[in-house]
């Protein structure tokens, strides 16, 4: 079941799995965590809204429509349930390098 995750539980699960903080612009209105494969930054990332508490389900189904995902990956990644292999995997199931390999 997919609930509300705990934003300062979700930033611990997300640096332990690969993903790196986005340096913080001026009016920017989240924190933005993206997903780093061998030293190199992909467009797979998590929002977290700045001063939230915890991380709503509806902001976790739509990270995953986002990525063409299912949501329990998402809320599993999120909530430490997944390893930083699972994560990857999770990646390499998404739109993103489907859409690399057209190109």
């Amino acid at each position: 079941m997919i609930r509300e995750v705990l934003v300062i539980q979700a930033r611990a699960a997300l640096l332990k799995k690969g993903f790196c903080e986005a340096e913080h612009h001026k009016g920017r209105d989240h924190e933005m965590f993206f997903l780093h494969v061998n030293q190199q930054k992909t467009p797979f990332l998590i929002k977290i809204s700045h001063g939230a508490t915890v991380l709503r389900k509806d902001e976790l189904k739509h990270t995953a429509v986002k990525h063409a995902v299912p949501v329990d990956d998402i809320y599993r990644i999120v909530c430490c349930d997944f390893n930083a292999q699972q994560t990857l995997e999770v990646y390499q199931r998404s739109r993103w390098p489907r859409l690399q390999a057209e190109r």
